[in-house]
C-alpha cells in the first residue's frame, strides 16, 4: 500500500538482510568457549578510547538496565546499547539520532524538538499534544528521569553510553516506561589527567566544538568538566519577503556543559555530584505546506524541496540546568544507592503551523517545568538470591504562561467570522511514590527465575484560564473559563522472567511484563480527566556471542496488549456551543507484535559487519474518534512495520601503524502513518532509506583522528512527519522534510 519503487527495493534489500541474520544465528548455537566461563565476562563498559584500541573482537558492554552491572548479553531484555565511540561515529548529537540505530524505534519531532515523539514497538504518544502531555519512553540521564519533554534533546555529548530498552519496564523504572526506556550514562571522571577534544566543520557552514578533561583534585577527589556548542546555518530559504529575517532557516545553534564531581573518602563510599545545563536558540521546526491545497485561501505553493514561504521565520528557544547527587555506600555485603535530582527547563516556540504566507495558524507553547526526584535502593546477593529493593519520590511543578494562538487573522479573512485570538495558561502539580523490588533466583547452574513487582500512586492538580477574542465582533476577550481539577491513580507493575543457559555463550529468555502511563488531564478548556493506559507484554529471545567473541547474533520475538490508550478525539466543546474541540480520552485499545533481530560480525579477514531489523505489526483494536468514525483495525501511528540497519567496515592497517578504517551504514524505514484516518495517502509517510559514510584515519597511537563523514549521502528527499488533518492545521496538510545531504570533516584528539 502507497509503495514506492525505492520502498520495495529497500524491502527486497530488508529480506536479503533478514535472511543472512536467520543464517548466522543458526550457527551460534555452539559453545563459544571452552572454559566455561559466562558469556558476561568482561569487568568493564567500554570507553571511545578502548574501542579504539582493539576492535578486534566484539567488546563486552557493561551496562546497568536491571539496576546491577551485567554484560549486555546477558540482560534478559531486548536492547540497544551504543557507546560513546558509536555515538561519535554515527554523528548521534541528540536522541533523536538513536533510532537510526534501534530496530522498532521511530522518532519524529513535529511540533518543534522541545515535543519529541519516540516510538517504540508501535507505542508512542500519539497526536496527543500539549504540555500535560507525557510520553510511554521513559527518558533518564544518569538514571534520572526527566519529565519535561522539551529537555529530553539536550545533553547528547560526552557519553559512555546510550541504553535503549524495548518493553514495559514497569519494575525498576516505573511509570511512563510501558513503550520501554532510554538512559544516557555521561562518562564519569578518571583518576588521573585525560583530556579529549574535536572541531567539526561540515556543510552550511557547521561548526561543533566538543571537549571534556578529567583530573584528580585529591588522593580521594576527582573532576571532569565537559561541554558541547554546535551551530550550523538553515539549509531551508524562507522565500516569502515580508516575513522577516532570518532567510535561512531551519538552523541550529545548541550548547551544554556538565562538571562531575567525584569524592571517594574511603573504598567502600562513592559520591557524585552532576552540574549541567543545555541551551537551544534555533529557527524550527519549519512547516512545509507542500502536500495539498489550503482548503480556505487555495493557497497551493510551487517551492523547491528547500523553500517555503511563510509568515515569519519560526523560533525555539530551550534554557535548562540541573543538579544530581549520586552515593553508593557498600557495607556488609550490601549496595546502598542514593540518587537526588533536580532539573529546569525554560522553553517556549513560535510557529507557522500552516506553512504559509498568510497568517491563518500560529502556535506558541511555552513550558516551564521543575522536577525533583528522589530514589533509593539497597541491593545484595544471599547464595543464589541477587537482589533489589528500593523506594521512589518524583516532584513536577509545570506552568504554562499566558500563551495567544491567532487564526485567520490575514486580512483577508476580515468579515469572515473565522479570526479569533485564543489565550490559554495552564499549570500542573504532579506528585509520584513507588516501592519496588527484583530478586534473581539461580535455580541451578543452567536456569535463572526474575521476580519483579512495583506499586506506583500518583497524584496530579492541574488548573487552566483563558478567554477568546473575534476580531470580526470586537477587541473584548469573550467566553471565559477558570477550571481546577486534581485526581490520584495508583497501579501495580511487574515482570516475571525465566533465563537458561543450556552452553556458554547462550542465553534464552521467556518473560511477561507490565507497564503504565500516567493519568492526566486533557490540555484544553475543560481539562477532562483521562486514566492511566497499561501494556502487557509477553517476549521470547536469544542471545548469543560465538566464534571467540567475534560473532554476535540476537533474536526477540514479542506481543503487546495494549489497553486504555490515550488518544485525540474530537467532541462537542461544552464551553462553546457548536463548537468541536480536541481531546484526550482513553478511546482506544490495540495490539502490536513483531521481533528484533540483530548481528554483529567483528574482524573476519580485516572485515567487520552489522545489520540489525526491527519488524512490527500493530492493530487498533477500538479507536471511536469521532460518534460516527470508528478506527478499529488501523495500524497504530508513528509506527513503520519494519526498520533496519546495516554497516560494513574494513580496516587498513598503514605503514608506521595508523589505520584507515572506512564505513557505510545503511538506514530503512518502510511506509508509516501518522494519522489514523489512513483514508488519504498525505495522512502518512513513504518508505525510505539513507546512506552514510565514515571514513576516519587514526594515527598508530590512537590519540590523533581525522575522519571525514556523510549524512544522507544520495540526498534523498524524505518526509519525517506529515499533519494531513485539516482540523489541526487550518485546511492545510502540511509536512516536515528530513536533512538533505550533509559532509564534513572531523578532527579528534584524546592524551589516551
Amino acid at each position: 500500500m502507497l509503495e514506492s519503487d525505492s520502498e520495495s527495493r529497500g524491502h527486497a534489500a530488508l529480506r536479503a538482510s533478514i535472511a543472512a541474520i536467520l543464517l548466522a544465528a543458526l550457527a551460534c548455537g555452539a559453545p563459544a568457549e571452552a572454559d566455561g566461563q559466562s558469556s558476561g565476562a568482561s569487568s568493564r563498559s567500554v570507553s571511545p578510547s578502548d574501542a579504539a584500541s582493539s576492535d578486534s573482537e566484539i567488546k563486552e558492554i557493561v551496562v546497568t538496565a536491571q539496576r546491577r552491572a551485567q554484560s549486555v548479553q546477558d540482560v534478559s531484555v531486548s536492547m540497544a546499547v551504543l557507546t560513546g565511540k558509536d555515538l561519535v561515529e554515527r554523528g548521534v548529537t541528540d536522541a533523536g539520532k538513536l533510532a537510526d540505530s534501534t530496530p522498532n524505534m521511530n522518532f519524529v519531532t513535529p511540533y518543534a524538538m522541545g515535543n519529541p515523539n519516540i516510538s517504540i514497538r508501535g507505542v508512542s504518544i500519539g497526536q496527543v499534544f500539549g504540555p500535560t502531555a507525557v510520553s510511554p519512553v521513559g527518558f533518564y540521564y544518569d538514571d534520572v528521569y526527566i519529565g519535561a519533554r522539551s529537555e529530553q534533546l539536550g545533553q547528547m555529548f560526552d557519553q559512555d553510553r546510550v541504553e535503549v530498552l524495548r518493553g514495559p519496564q514497569g519494575t525498576l523504572f516505573g511509570r511512563n516506561t510501558n513503550a520501554g526506556a532510554i538512559d544516557v550514562i555521561s562518562r564519569k571522571p578518571d583518576d588521573h589527567l585525560e583530556a579529549d577534544g574535536s572541531v567539526t566543520y561540515g556543510r552550511f557552514n557547521e561548526i561543533d566544538f566538543e571537549g571534556g578533561v578529567s583530573m584528580p583534585v585529591s588522593d580521594t577527589v576527582s573532576v571532569r568538566l565537559s561541554g558541547v556548542k554546535r551551530y550550523r546555518d538553515g539549509w531551508v530559504t524562507n522565500v516569502n519577503p515580508d516575513a522577516g529575517s532570518p532567510q535561512k532557516v531551519d538552523d541550529v545553534d545548541n550548547w551544554g556543559f556538565r562538571a562531575l564531581v567525584q569524592w571517594k573518602p574511603t573504598g567502600d563510599m562513592t559520591w557524585l555530584l552532576n552540574l549541567h545545563g543545555n541551551g537551544n536558540d534555533s529557527t524550527t521546526p519549519v512547516v512545509f505546506s507542500d502536500l495539498g491545497t489550503n482548503t480556505y485561501t487555495g493557497y497551493k505553493p510551487n517551492l523547491a524541496w528547500n523553500q517555503v514561504s511563510l509568515t515569519f521565520p519560526p523560533e525555539e528557544v530551550l534554557n535548562a540546568h540541573g543538579a544530581y547527587l549520586t552515593g553508593n555506600l557498600n557495607f556488609n555485603g550490601l549496595t546502598f544507592t542514593t540518587i537526588s535530582a533536580f532539573d529546569r527547563a525554560d522553553y517556549r516556540d513560535y510557529i507557522d503551523f500552516d506553512g504559509s504566507p498568510q497568517a491563518i495558524a500560529i502556535d506558541t507553547s511555552p513550558a516551564n517545568v521543575t522536577e525533583y526526584s528522589q530514589e533509593f535502593r539497597l541491593a545484595g546477593k544471599s547464595g543464589a538470591f541477587d537482589w533489589v529493593t528500593g523506594a521512589y519520590y518524583y516532584h513536577e511543578d509545570l506552568e504554562s504562561p499566558p500563551s495567544y494562538n491567532p487564526a485567520f487573522t490575514d486580512p483577508i479573512f476580515v468579515g469572515q467570522g473565522l479570526s479569533s485570538v485564543t489565550e490559554q495558561e495552564i499549570s500542573q502539580i504532579s506528585y509520584n511514590y513507588a516501592v519496588f523490588g527484583d530478586v534473581r533466583w539461580a535455580i541451578s547452574d543452567t536456569f535463572t527465575l526474575g521476580v519483579g513487582a512495583r506499586y506506583t500512586h500518583e497524584v496530579k492538580s492541574a488548573s487552566t484560564s483563558g478567554a477568546t477574542q473575534y476580531p470580526d465582533q470586537g477587541a473584548a476577550f469573550i467566553n471565559p473559563y477558570d477550571v481546577s481539577k486534581s485526581d490520584n491513580w495508583s497501579a501495580p507493575t511487574g515482570r516475571i522472567v525465566g533465563e537458561w543457559r543450556p552452553v556458554t555463550g547462550v542465553m534464552a529468555y521467556a518473560s511477561a511484563s507490565r507497564g503504565f502511563k500516567s493519568g492526566g488531564f486533557s490540555a484544553d478548556q475543560t481539562l477532562q480527566p483521562y486514566d492511566p493506559e497499561k501494556d502487557n507484554t509477553y517476549e521470547v529471545g536469544i542471545k548469543t556471542t560465538s566464534l571467540d567473541q567475534h560473532l554476535l547474533a540476537n533474536l526477540a520475538l514479542f506481543y503487546n496488549d495494549l489497553k486504555n490508550l490515550q488518544t485525540l478525539v474530537l467532541l462537542p466543546n461544552p464551553l462553546i456551543p457548536g463548537d468541536t474541540t480536541a481531546f484526550t480520552k482513553n478511546a482506544a485499545s490495540g495490539k502490536s507484535k513483531g521481533a528484533e533481530i540483530e548481528l554483529d560480525a567483528r574482524d573476519f579477514a580485516g572485515w567487520s559487519f552489522s545489520t540489525s531489523v526491527g519488524l512490527l505489526n500493530t492493530r487498533y483494536d477500538e479507536f471511536q474518534f469521532l460518534s460516527f468514525l470508528s478506527f478499529a483495525g488501523h495500524q497504530f501511528t508513528n509506527s513503520p512495520k519494519a526498520t533496519a540497519n546495516a554497516s560494513a567496515e574494513y580496516k587498513f592497517v598503514l605503514p608506521g601503524g595508523a589505520t584507515f578504517e572506512p564505513e557505510a551504514r545503511w538506514n530503512y524505514r518502510s511506509h508509516v502513518w501518522f494519522d489514523p484516518h489512513e483514508s488519504k495517502p498525505f495522512y502518512g509517510g513513504a518508505g525510505y532509506s539513507t546512506v552514510d559514510l565514515n571514513l576516519p584515519w587514526r594515527r598508530s597511537d590512537g590519540r590523533l583522528t581525522v575522519a571525514l563523514w556523510a549524512h544522507n549521502l544520495t540526498d534523498r528527499h524524505y518526509t519525517v512527519y506529515t499533519v494531513g488533518n485539516e482540523f489541526l492545521t487550518a485546511g492545510a496538510a502540511v509536512d516536515f522534510h528530513g536533512d538533505p545531504r550533509t559532509f564534513g570533516v572531523r578532527v579528534g584528539y584524546s592524551t589516551e
